[in-house]
């Protein structure tokens, strides 16, 4: 019976000895003080508990980021007509009157955001700022309607001429969405 009641008073002198009412004070760190203060190593110095012997972990191979799906088509004109003859929009499956009650608002929106101050509010090329930069080229043109989807998604996220990429600022998604608007402008 005294080896109970000396069990239980140690097991609870350690509780209380472990415990503080001081939130910056942590109270006795047993058996193993690493665990509430870690040792903070800085970014790309040496770590021998790492197998590639650096602070900095790698992702592991083929993971892909968080909101950033893969683009298999880099920059170059080569590399915009091979996507212009293998990409596709992802809401080409859809009916008609889904694409105009779902997809065509939506990317009308990304237009006028993001596309009408340049090319202008029907795709002529005659947006706001053309007077002061040099005119980008009408939707409506010939060579322009000739562009698939997959060619204008290219442009979209790589740029062309005196256009930027605007892969950093449109995400994917809504790349196809612009993209489905400016093939609806071509057709009217």
């Amino acid at each position: 019976m005294s080896s109970v009641i000396f069990f239980v008073i140690s097991f609870l002198n350690l509780l209380n000895t472990s415990c503080s009412k001081n939130p910056k004070k942590t109270g006795l760190q047993f058996p193993y003080p690493n665990m509430t203060e870690s040792v903070a190593y800085e970014a790309y110095s040496p770590n021998d508990l790492t197998p590639h012997k650096s602070s900095m972990i790698h992702s592991p191979k083929g993971t892909v980021a968080r909101g950033h799906l893969p683009f298999a088509y880099p920059a170059g004109f080569d590399q915009a007509e091979k996507a212009g003859r293998e990409l596709s929009s992802p809401f080409s499956k859809l009916s008609s009157e889904e694409r105009q009650e779902k997809v065509l608002p939506r990317g009308k929106e990304l237009y006028n955001n993001f596309c009408m101050v340049c090319h202008g509010e029907t795709g002529k090329g005659d947006g706001p700022v053309v007077p002061r930069y040099p005119g980008p080229p009408s939707f409506l043109d010939a060579r322009l309607k000739g562009y698939s989807q997959g060619r204008i998604f290219h442009v979209i996220t790589y740029g062309h001429g005196l256009m930027s990429s605007y892969s950093a600022q449109i995400k994917q998604k809504d790349r196809w969405f612009i993209t489905e608007y400016i093939k609806f402008l071509q057709a009217e």
